[in-house]
């Protein structure tokens, strides 16, 4: 962090706000103010940091037409459970409950593929893509209720489950399995 001329309480400060609140949504001055990182550009900085080490993954909220909400609260997930052990252990946190870990590994490997919002309106949906149409992901890894719904454009909303399998209902270890995601990415440098 020396090198970087951050200061690694504002970063462990930073990193246990966002532990603290997984699968939640809150705004950078939550994390500034309930957490102590400083002011509202120092937790931006330290954010926009754990993204670029590829450490975090920021998910905007959208409307229900599909305009992305930037001034709005949004939500923060590291992008994998081995990240989150290993920051608990450092920052002496708790982990995130299994439901909040599935959410963000779900969210997580949906933004390999797609550019990932998430929805309030009417009960929320934790994932909208935009896949020509938008569909909505909810996670749930309780108890299964299933109840057929649109909201806005979106026509399509899968529930994920433990190990549910139904209409519009499947498993999660089903879904990641099917998730075509690419292992490598060619980028096109020289042409």
């Amino acid at each position: 962090m020396n090198r970087l001329r951050r200061s690694e309480t504002f970063l462990k400060l930073t990193v246990r706000g966002i532990m603290e609140r997984t699968a939640g949504e809150f705004s950078y001055h939550t994390l500034s103010r309930s957490f102590g990182v400083g002011t509202v550009k120092t937790a931006i900085s330290y954010v926009e940091l754990l993204e670029r080490l590829h450490l975090l993954k920021v998910v905007e909220r959208v409307d229900l037409e599909g305009n992305v909400m930037p001034r709005r609260e949004k939500k923060f997930y590291f992008i994998d459970p081995f990240i989150y052990r290993a920051f608990a252990f450092w920052t002496s946190a708790r982990l995130p409950d299994e439901g909040g870990l599935v959410e963000s590994i779900v969210l997580t490997h949906l933004s390999r593929v797609y550019n990932v919002h998430y929805t309030k309106a009417r009960g929320g949906v934790d994932a909208v893509v935009e896949d020509g149409e938008p569909i909505g992901f909810e996670v749930k890894f309780g108890r299964v209720k299933h109840e057929r719904r649109i909201l806005g454009r979106m026509k399509k909303i899968y529930i994920l489950s433990k190990d549910t399998l139904g209409d519009d209902v499947i498993p999660v270890s089903l879904f990641l399995a099917m998730l075509n995601i690419p292992q490598t990415i060619e980028l096109k440098i020289l042409e």
